[in-house]
Parts: C-alpha cells; sequence; structure tokens
C-alpha cells in the first residue's frame, strides 16, 4: 500500500501508549527472566560452598574427636570449661548445617581449638609425633576453610545483589528469595 499522506493513516495516540507499554512489559519481562537466572546461580554456587564447608567442617570436627579420644586415653584432666566445649561440639552434627548455625558451629570449633592448645600447652604433648600431624592437618583445613569462607561470602554478597534489584523485589520474595548473611 502506498502511503497517500493522509492523517487517517498514523496511528492515534492510544494506540502508541498501547505500543511503548508492550514494549515495556517485554523489557521488564526479559530483566526479571535475566535477574532471576542470575539469583538461581548464585543460588546454586551457595549450595555448592556450604557442602565444601560441611565437609570441611566435619573433617576438623573428626580431628577434634581424635584428639579428645587421644586426651582420655591418656588420662588428661580437663577443666569444666573444656569439657563442655567439646561436648557442645559434638552436638552438633556437620552435615546438617543451615544458614544460621554455621557461624555458632565455626565458634564452637574455635572455642574447641583454642582448648586443644591449651591442653597441650598444659600437659606438655608438643612433642607428640601424632599431635604434630594432627596440627599440620588442622592448619591446612583452616587454610582451606577460609578460602572457601572468602568464596562463599563472595557468592552471597552476589547474590544479595541481584535479590536488591529494584522493581523486581516483590516478585523473588513471593518466590521466597530473601537476602542471606554472610558468615
Amino acid at each position: 500500500m502506498i502511503y497517500s499522506g493522509g492523517i487517517s493513516s498514523l496511528p492515534t495516540v492510544a494506540q502508541v501508549f498501547i505500543i511503548i507499554g508492550i514494549i515495556l512489559a517485554s523489557l521488564y519481562v526479559l530483566l526479571a527472566i535475566y535477574v532471576v537466572s542470575r539469583v538461581t546461580i548464585f543460588r546454586g554456587r551457595i549450595i555448592k560452598k556450604r557442602a565444601g564447608l560441611a565437609v570441611l567442617l566435619s573433617e576438623e570436627r573428626r580431628l577434634v574427636t581424635n584428639f579428645y579420644n587421644l586426651i582420655k586415653s591418656k588420662e588428661i584432666s580437663l577443666t569444666e570449661k573444656e569439657i563442655v566445649s567439646f561436648e557442645q561440639l559434638f552436638k552438633i552434627n556437620p552435615a546438617r548445617l543451615g544458614e544460621k548455625m554455621m557461624p555458632i558451629h565455626f565458634s564452637r570449633l574455635s572455642s574447641c581449638r583454642k582448648s586443644i592448645l591449651t591442653i597441650t600447652e598444659r600437659a606438655n604433648l608438643r612433642e607428640s609425633d601424632e599431635l604434630v600431624d594432627m596440627f599440620d592437618s588442622f592448619n591446612t583445613i583452616d587454610a582451606e576453610k577460609r578460602r572457601l569462607i572468602s568464596l562463599y561470602n563472595t557468592d552471597i554478597g552476589a547474590y544479595n545483589y541481584w535479590v536488591r534489584v529494584p522493581y523486581l523485589r516483590w516478585l523473588l520474595w513471593i518466590f521466597g528469595t530473601r537476602v542471606k548473611n554472610k558468615v
């Protein structure tokens, strides 16, 4: 059809607003799809990092248990605070660590490691080959744990960034996506 220059062939104002509305709605849907995909990616990364942390924590807990059994076999006396520290650690199952329990478990492991250092100094066990290997394992696990916590916190930061995208918070909130805390 050849344009004859008539005004009746131009779109009306209502049609222009409808076209602009459709374009804006399409852009909003594309943005929502992109943001949801990014949130899903970082959620998967966080789950994998949490599983890795659970493995490291269970390995560190195993070392603490071995040390506790060694102390019992050598009949070294423990203070009440040290006994409570070890018993609190043994109550937690590292395989079922949630987002809120992870910092508590870290603090309990830290207090147990301090108790271990105190006990070894008090009982003069520093020269024991078994303990030297155990401390090397502690240091290796601690270095790996720090690296993994750093990566975990980085992924949490990125996840929280995408969760807080303006104009899409309500949509993500409906799907149960909430801001997560760093370790």
